[in-house]
């Protein structure tokens, strides 16, 4: 082990054990072998020491993501593309967080996963976008089988403003989701008036 993938190692300790104030820029300034080295902790490639729980050490790890992404976004998407992480509800919810078109294949391959909560991270991260991949993939979202899945689906689709979610918006409002879950139809009908004002706005 090279000095300074033990000096990297040692700031990866220090970001789970609770000390992401400092080891955070540490981290990113130590450029692509720490975000290597941090890939390939996700990937469980290398044991690292944590005295956090999980929920602790992935909530830090989904803060260092995000900043190593606003340096060098298209390292981190080929350095997860390399080690297969991109269905980790880490790496989707931290992309979901950077707002920029180059994460929207990603997020919107994730809001047809298997996985529920992928799903919920993927949509909710589409939300923040303002790109047209992103309302196709939100539209589709209003049949998720998942309750809290349609909602956030339902709720960014009136918040960016395209007029093409109007239909599917209203034919969501006539489903059997909008009969059989109320918060879904309250959610609904709220985007889709929120999107008639925008779109009566910009015309």
């Amino acid at each position: 082990m090279t000095d300074e993938i033990a000096a990297i190692d040692a700031q990866l300790q220090a970001l789970f054990a609770g000390e992401e104030m400092r080891s955070v820029p540490a981290l990113v300034a130590f450029g692509q072998p720490a975000l290597d080295r941090l890939l390939d902790v996700m990937a469980g490639r290398v044991p690292v020491s944590s005295k956090g729980g999980q929920r602790e050490q992935q909530e830090a790890l989904i803060d260092v993501i995000v900043a190593f992404a606003k340096q060098d976004l298209d390292s981190v998407l080929k350095g997860v593309e390399a080690r297969g992480l991109e269905g980790s509800v880490t790496t989707v919810w931290a992309l979901g967080c950077v707002v920029d078109p180059r994460v929207v294949p990603l997020l919107v391959r994730s809001a047809a996963s298997e996985a529920p909560l992928e799903r919920w991270m993927a949509v909710s991260g589409l939300a923040r976008q303002r790109d047209p991949r992103a309302t196709e993939a939100l539209i589709r979202s209003l049949k998720d089988r998942a309750s809290n899945v349609r909602d956030v689906a339902a709720e960014a689709l009136g918040k960016m403003g395209d007029p093409r979610a109007i239909e599917p918006l209203e034919a969501a409002l006539s489903s059997g989701n909008a009969r059989r879950f109320p918060h879904f139809a309250r959610t609904t009908k709220a985007a889709l008036d929120e999107l008639r004002r925008r779109t009566r706005a910009k015309g």
